[in-house]
């Protein structure tokens, strides 16, 4: 009654029993509730009945509620009587003995005629946001020490690939300068069969040492250490650099290679990059080409875009794998039984480039008819 009756000549009788909101009236020295809403029902199942009278210290989970519940409460509400500003938040027990995080938000009430020392309690139950945010917090934690480790793992397979790298070149620069003698037939005279071996042994460490090559540039996109460093540059002698670096590989297949440039001479790229693009392309159309089959390599500027078509009448590619060969280490066919062996990194390094200077990349093919794959470079022409 003592509560109604301080509600009443607040006038806050109406917005107590018909808010929304949890709301308790106690006396702050003693944590004595005075009244209890209905909205308070809800929130911890008890009846206004049940709890009018009691302190809300007797809802403290164990082992607050213990043996000494006087002193509970009185630093329960020592902690409420102190809160000027902003929630305090709690743990209580419901009726039916789950314990809810409940944040209280202590108004204490001051008025003509009434006495001083109580306070309107709004509780909000926030239980559910609370095992959220604790989830959240695991789960960043565990994402956290996800990332460190996979950092770690960055950072061991850099200096695997370093060591590698070194490790393998060493012998392939050894065999190759061997191999170079033997060409200039300083030791003596080859007959046409040492020739040949000779060749495909040169061959076989250039190979090798450009899949080293390929291989620590994957690794330097995937640990986000790929740039640019883009130049005027005249366009046409980076074509002719690329194709003459595979003219041999095409003779041996009796392909026929031809361009058509329709490009201003000086453009903004990175030059070597650029050389790499169009080998890595030109080297998939030789691969995947019949014997004396045609390439060709088209470029154009469309729509103030530096566009580029490497064009070849080879295998063709299905159209569920379109966008799969661009992905590291994928080919069309991952047999044992292929014939054309490689790593299949060129495409992936194909898309990393074009992509760095802000282009993309696809490829349009037809299975038995060929393919063409199309780069553009949209910064590359001068404005």
């Amino acid at each position: 009654m003592v509560g109604k009756a301080i509600l009443s000549d607040l006038g806050l009788s109406t917005l107590f029993e018909t808010s929304r909101d949890a709301m308790i009236l106690f006396e702050l020295a003693s944590g004595r509730i005075l009244s209890w809403n209905q909205a308070a029902v809800k929130v911890l199942g008890f009846a206004a009945d049940e709890m009018v009278g009691r302190s809300i210290a007797t809802l403290l989970p164990p082992p607050e509620v213990g043996a000494d519940l006087a002193d509970s409460s009185e630093a329960v509400f020592t902690q409420l009587a102190s809160v000027k500003t902003g929630p305090l938040t709690l743990p209580l027990l419901s009726k039916v003995g789950e314990v809810l995080t409940i944040e209280l938000t202590v108004n204490p009430l001051s008025a003509p005629g009434v006495p001083d020392g109580h306070a309107l309690v709004i509780l909000r139950n926030v239980s559910e946001q609370k095992r959220a945010e604790a989830q959240l917090a695991t789960r960043v934690s565990e994402l956290e020490w996800v990332n460190r480790r996979l950092r770690e793992a960055d950072h061991h397979k850099e200096a695997f690939l370093s060591v590698l790298s070194h490790e393998l070149r060493t012998p392939l620069n050894i065999i190759q300068g061997f191999t170079s003698i033997l060409q200039s037939e300083l030791d003596g005279p080859l007959n046409e069969a040492q020739h040949g071996t000779v060749a495909q042994i040169m061959e076989g460490t250039h190979r090798m040492l450009n899949l080293i090559t390929n291989l620590l540039e994957m690794g330097r996109i995937q640990a986000g250490k790929f740039s640019l460093a883009p130049l005027e540059v005249i366009f046409p002698s980076l074509v002719d650099k690329a194709v003459a670096s595979l003219r041999p590989q095409a003779n041996a297949k009796h392909l026929s290679i031809s361009t058509d440039l329709s490009v201003p001479d000086l453009v903004l790229l990175d030059g070597r990059r650029m050389v790499q693009l169009l080998t890595f392309l030109l080297d998939n159309a030789i691969k995947f080409s019949p014997d004396g089959a045609a390439i060709k390599i088209r470029v154009w500027v469309e729509d103030g875009v530096l566009t580029g078509e490497v064009i070849d009448a080879g295998i063709g590619i299905e159209e569920t794998d379109w966008e799969r060969i661009f992905l590291p280490f994928q080919q069309v066919d991952m047999s044992s039984t292929r014939e054309v062996m490689g790593m299949g990194l060129g495409l992936a390094l194909s898309k990393a480039i074009v992509e760095a200077h802000g282009g993309t990349i696809a490829v349009r093919s037809q299975v038995g008819l060929g393919s063409a794959f199309r780069f553009t470079l949209p910064h590359a022409v001068f404005k």
